[in-house]
Formats: structure tokens, C-alpha cells, sequence
């Protein structure tokens, strides 16, 4: 068992090197791992190598950058803990695009300090969390010279991509990766001074919808009212995909919804409502929910779709009056248990093939997708409950998330182990957005509360 001297040593060690570790968050910042733009790749590779050598420098072994058909994946193990569980500790160093570029108030990669917060793409989604994993695992390492349990470091770099090739790597690496445990912490709690553990999240489906009605833009005081355009055909795609109390129209997508236990639907509905949050974050007039669902449940616990964007015809300045022949939207469905995203990805495909006129012609792409996932046990969840408490002085949240994270799913369905989603970030911490942060005080308080977890879990 592991000693209270130990776990005092790893909280002194991580108090004196504050600064330190801000510094290594800050050169870690600065590198543009930007998995979505394929000129990024050598700063995919910088991040490999920075994580690479951080973790052979904390004391961690068998480290290793493994090669996939997309970017590597980054692990470390130390598994000195005879007879006591096996972690994962997970992480993703590839960030968003910085877009827009203008709208930031310093460089995306140039880190600032403002006002207790530090400014740069990936700050809080998701370097500045799994770092807080990393520097828990250091702390132990040098400040008591072991670790409480045995430990895997699983970093990958296809998280904002859909995953497709670290799904590939757990599938075919259960061996290596075999434990009993997952943790991350790669989102933010329900509110800024409210600890929260999240134990279930929506899957996902995401598609791309091609339209085309011709070979060439027509002119439309020639040809307009003799052929179709495919804008309107897109417009026309698009509005019967969902109605305006949020319902989603396509045949049989809510046939296998699992509903909210009743202890779920009392401990959502006993949530505070935001107080105008929601509108002060993000500039909206007013929540828009599923119609009879409150916003927690709508938000994290329903099935959605939405629209990301849409491109086609004249877009520039001035004016240009053409008929397109082609339009593209892209589109994703958040899903719930026990949706399956194959079938989902049918359901729709057969829908909008009922749906396009016969003067257009459709594609449906798949670019991503990823099962919803519920914990099954509870190991764990006391042992961060209490962690989070002695950090942050009450009570954490137990709820489920609505973003999704490829590899929880995969974790449970080849490896068939849980993960706890403890994030860290705050509701206001621009993710995907200009001006993202991470707070300075959530950056010291994970590190401790991942120092006490694993105490806790050790014992």
C-alpha cells in the first residue's frame, strides 16, 4: 500500500515546478499539430518526438512512436506495480485549425498569458489536459521514485480527424494495450468551479452530401426555370433531415434510443439551468432544445444532427447570377445507445436517396464515425469522486458528455475496459474556436487531482 509520504512527495515535487511545467506546456503549444491539413505533417512529427522525449526524460519506459497508416500513436508504460491494476492514460496532440486566423487576439501558436489563462490552439482540447496526466506521472517518478499503479500512456494524433487508424491500432494491439482502466480528461466540466466525471457519450456519424445536376454553372436568365439547381436541391435535402423542434425525419433512426434510466432523468433535471451562460459564451438569443427534452438531456443525452457547412455556386464579392451545379454540405448525427452507426449511416443514405429529385444525382461520403458509450461498472468512479473533492473542496457530477472521443468506444470494445472522463476545461474555453485557453488554475488543480487519483486507485 501506498504510503501518504509517497503521495506528499509527488504533491511537493508538482508545487515546485510550477513554472516548469508551464514552460513545457508553453514549447508544446507552440508546435501546430494540425491533423485536418496534410502540411502539417511535420509538426505531427515534431509532437511525437516532443511527447517522445518528455516521457523518456519523466522516468517512463518502452517509449515509442508507433507508425500507422495515418499519424503514429505515442506510448509509454511503467509497470512496476506488482499486483496492483493497470492504467491507460490517454491524450491527442493534434489540434484544430487555427481558422479563423484574424479573430484571435495573439498568434494561435505563440502562447500567452492573460489574465490567468494561457491563449493558444490546443491549450485545453487537448495538450493542456493529458499534460496535467503526464506531469502526475513525473511527479511520482522523480518526487517518489514509483508510481502507485502500473501505467500506459496512450497518446494519438487522429482524434479531430476521426481516428480511423488509432481504431486500427487498438483493434490490433489488445495485447500490448491490455488493462484495466482507462482515464482522460479532453473536455470541460459542467461548469467553471464544478468538478465533474463524465461516464457515457454519444457516438457519431459524420457524412458529406454531394449534389450534382449538371457539367457546368448555367446562366440563369438563360436557363433558369429549365433545369435544376443544385443549391436548391441541397436546401431542399437539408430541411427534411430535421424539423424545427429538433425531431430528426429520417424513417426509423430513433427505433433502438435507449431512454434515460429514471435516476438519470432526476439527477439531469435537478441540474441548474445555465442562467444566461449559454447566451454569454456564445452570442445566441436563447437555447433551442428538442421539443420536451431539457437542454442538459437535449444536449448530451439525445440524438442530434447538424450542419457544418455548405458550399456551392458564387460566393465572392459582388454578383453572379449562375445556376450551380453542384453542392456539398457537410453533416454529422450525435448518436445515443444503442444506435448503431452502420445502420444509422444506411437509414440516412436510404432516406436521401428517396428524397433527390430525378434531375440530380447524390453521394453520400462517410468520413467518421464512432459508437456511443455508457460505463458499465463503477471501478474507479469513487476513487476520482474523492480526488476531485480534496482538489476542489465539493462534490463532483456524474453525467454523460455530448462531444464523442473515437477511442472510449474502441477502449471498451476491444479491449473491454471502462474509461473515466475527468475533464478539466471550462465551459468558456473557446474549443475549436479563436481564442482558445486553458485555465491556469484548472492546468495545477489536474495535475493534483491525477496525483491523488492514483494514490487512491493504488491502495
Amino acid at each position: 500500500m501506498k504510503t501518504p509520504v509517497q503521495l506528499e512527495k509527488a504533491l511537493q515535487y508538482s508545487e515546485t515546478r510550477k513554472e516548469s511545467f508551464l514552460t513545457e506546456l508553453k514549447n508544446y503549444l507552440k508546435i501546430p499539430s494540425i491533423s485536418t491539413l496534410s502540411e502539417h505533417q511535420k509538426d505531427i512529427r515534431r509532437a511525437t518526438e516532443f511527447l517522445g522525449q518528455h516521457l523518456q526524460n519523466i522516468g517512463m519506459e518502452n517509449v515509442r512512436a508507433y507508425s500507422t497508416k495515418g499519424n503514429p500513436v505515442v506510448y509509454a508504460d511503467w509497470l512496476h506495480a506488482r499486483g496492483k491494476p493497470t492504467l491507460i492514460i490517454y491524450g491527442h496532440y493534434d489540434v484544430q485549425p487555427a481558422d479563423p486566423v484574424e479573430d484571435w487576439k495573439s498568434p494561435p501558436f505563440d502562447p500567452q498569458i492573460r489574465e490567468g489563462n494561457i491563449y493558444a490552439r490546443g491549450a485545453t482540447d487537448n495538450k493542456g489536459q493529458h499534460l496535467t496526466h503526464l506531469k502526475a506521472l513525473e511527479s511520482y517518478l522523480k518526487g517518489a521514485g514509483e508510481i502507485p499503479v502500473n501505467v500506459k500512456v496512450f497518446i494519438e494524433g487522429e482524434e479531430e480527424t476521426g481516428g480511423r487508424s488509432t481504431k486500427k491500432f487498438i483493434a490490433e494491439n489488445r495485447k500490448l494495450l491490455q488493462a484495466d482502466l482507462a482515464i482522460l480528461s479532453d473536455g470541460t466540466k459542467f461548469s467553471k468551479n464544478q468538478p465533474t466525471i463524465y461516464i457515457g457519450m454519444r457516438g457519431l456519424v459524420y457524412l458529406e452530401l454531394r449534389i450534382r445536376t449538371a457539367h457546368v454553372d448555367a446562366h440563369s436568365g438563360i436557363f433558369g426555370g429549365r433545369i435544376d439547381n443544385a443549391a436548391d436541391v441541397l436546401a431542399y435535402l437539408l430541411t427534411n433531415l430535421k424539423d424545427r423542434n429538433g425531431k430528426i425525419l429520417i424513417p426509423d433512426f430513433y427505433g433502438k434510443v435507449k431512454d434515460l434510466s429514471k435516476e438519470e432523468w432526476r439527477s439531469y433535471t435537478s441540474l441548474p439551468t445555465g442562467g444566461g451562460e449559454l447566451e454569454r459564451i456564445l452570442g445566441v438569443k436563447q437555447i433551442h432544445t428538442e421539443k420536451g427534452y431539457p437542454e442538459h438531456i437535449s444536449g448530451t443525452a439525445r440524438p442530434t444532427l447538424d450542419t457544418h457547412g455548405l458550399l456551392s455556386g458564387f460566393t465572392g464579392e459582388g454578383s453572379k447570377t449562375i445556376i450551380p451545379y453542384e453542392a456539398t454540405a457537410k453533416v454529422s448525427m450525435r448518436l445515443v445507445p444503442d444506435q448503431n452507426p452502420s445502420e444509422i449511416v444506411t437509414a440516412f443514405k436510404n432516406y436521401i436517396g428517396k428524397l433527390t429529385p430525378p434531375t440530380a444525382d447524390v453521394e453520400v461520403v462517410e468520413h467518421a464515425s464512432a459508437k456511443p458509450y455508457v460505463m458499465k461498472n463503477k471501478f474507479g468512479i469513487s476513487e476520482m469522486k474523492q480526488a476531485q473533492k480534496e482538489v476542489w473542496g465539493k462534490e463532483p457530477l456524474l453525467l454523460r458528455v455530448g462531444g464523442v472521443i473515437g477511442a472510449v468506444a474502441d477502449f471498451h470494445e476491444y479491449l473491454g475496459i471502462d474509461t473515466i472522463m475527468a475533464d478539466l476545461g471550462d465551459p468558456d474555453d473557446n474549443l475549436h474556436a479563436p481564442n482558445e485557453k486553458f485555465s491556469l488554475e484548472n492546468f495545477e488543480k489536474g495535475i493534483a487531482m491525477a496525483i491523488r487519483f492514483l494514490n487512491l486507485i493504488g491502495r
